[in-house]
């Protein structure tokens, strides 16, 4: 187990809406920019500015046995600021967007046989990558892992 098998079965969830089916790019892969052929996409991110991913663990009692929290921003970018003529449509797309992450965390909370997801942090608005600012949502789950042995 541990972080690198959390981030494959995040990548591995499937977020669609009728007009939204974002390619994804784990943490492993992530471009270095994103062009305008390749929106949406959903970023897999080991660090971004307000949340950044990462661990913390809790050791139960006096074994091995812990417990860690993990944090996975997954980033959606759905057109840049360039491509849009007006707010509405990316508003909208991403709000459909949010309800189906949504459903796709109630529907998936047992990512693992370990690691379970016990929270989800949504912000919508402008994000930046790679120098050019887009339209996106950024997902930030807490994921609590436990670990033995």
């Amino acid at each position: 187990m541990g972080l690198e098998t959390i981030f494959d079965a995040v990548a591995a969830l499937s977020v669609t809406t009728p007009d939204i089916t974002p390619t994804v790019y784990n943490f492993d892969a992530i471009p270095n920019r994103v062009d305008a052929e390749m929106l949406p996409v959903r970023l897999l991110m080991p660090l971004q500015g307000r949340n950044a991913a990462g661990s913390a663990f809790t050791f139960i009692a006096l074994g091995k046995t812990a417990r860690a929290e993990r944090r996975i921003v997954d980033l959606l970018l759905l057109r840049s600021l360039a491509q849009s003529t007006s707010i509405k449509a990316p508003i909208e797309g991403l709000v459909q967007y949010v309800d189906a992450y949504e459903a796709a965390v109630r529907s998936n909370r047992g990512l693992t046989a370990n690691a379970a997801i016990t929270g989800l942090d949504v912000a919508l608005g402008r994000f930046e990558f790679g120098g050019v600012e887009y339209f996106g949502a950024e997902m930030t789950l807490t994921i609590f892992e436990a670990l033995s042995g």
